[in-house]
C-alpha cells in the first residue's frame, strides 16, 4: 500500500512540474492523433467500399490488419501511449471489417492469419 502511495505522490508531481508550454504540446499531439485516427477509419471505409464495389476480396483487407496486429503484439504499450498513437488499433480495424463483411454477406473465413517467417540471406 505504502509504495501504490508512493508511486501516486510521483506521479502527482511530476505532472505538477508540467508547464503550460507543455501542457499544450500535450493537448495539441491528442487532438493530431484523434483527427488522424478518425482519417484513418474513413480511409478504411472508402477501401472497403472501393473493393466492394470492384468485386475485390474484402477479407484481403481483415487479414492485412489482422498481420498489422500480430506484428504489434510484444509492443506493451500504456494506454496513455495508445491516446497519442495516429493509428487505430490494428485488430480493431481488423474486426470492423469482419463485422461489415458478414453485414454484406462477403465473409470466407480466411483461416489461421500468420506472418511467414523467413530467413534473410546475404
Amino acid at each position: 500500500k505504502a509504495a501504490a502511495l508512493d508511486a501516486a505522490s510521483s506521479a502527482s508531481s511530476a505532472v505538477a512540474t508540467l508547464n503550460e508550454s507543455q501542457i499544450g504540446k500535450m493537448a495539441n499531439a491528442f487532438i493530431d492523433a484523434s483527427h488522424s485516427k478518425k482519417q484513418e477509419s474513413e480511409a478504411d471505409t472508402y477501401s472497403y467500399d472501393f473493393m466492394k464495389a470492384n468485386k475485390y476480396d474484402v477479407v484481403g483487407a481483415y487479414t492485412a490488419f489482422r498481420k498489422l496486429a500480430l506484428l504489434s503484439e510484444g509492443s506493451h504499450q500504456s494506454g496513455f501511449e495508445k491516446m497519442f498513437n495516429s493509428h487505430p488499433d490494428s485488430e480493431k480495424r481488423a474486426q470492423a471489417i469482419k463485422k461489415r463483411a458478414e453485414k454484406d454477406g462477403l465473409w470466407k473465413d480466411p483461416g489461421t492469419v500468420s506472418i511467414p517467417t523467413t530467413k534473410l540471406t546475404k
